[in-house]
């Protein structure tokens, strides 16, 4: 499961793996309680925003 994750200081997006990218974020204090919900809102489809640097979201096919 692909992901675009996007760093909204440096405006760099990249492509990533659902699981990487979560690891990153954990990395970046994430608190674990919040990973599955995290990851719900990633896979229903929506933009999870982690402290107004990171945006992860689903990546479509165009």
């Amino acid at each position: 499961m692909q992901v675009e994750f996007y760093n909204t200081k440096s405006h760099v997006s990249e492509t990533k793996h659902i699981s990487q990218a979560l690891l990153i974020l954990l990395s970046k204090g994430l608190a674990l309680e919040d990973l599955p919900e995290a990851k719900a809102l990633i896979l229903a489809g929506d933009k999870f925003q982690f402290r107004n640097t990171y945006s992860i979201s689903l990546l479509t096919k165009k």
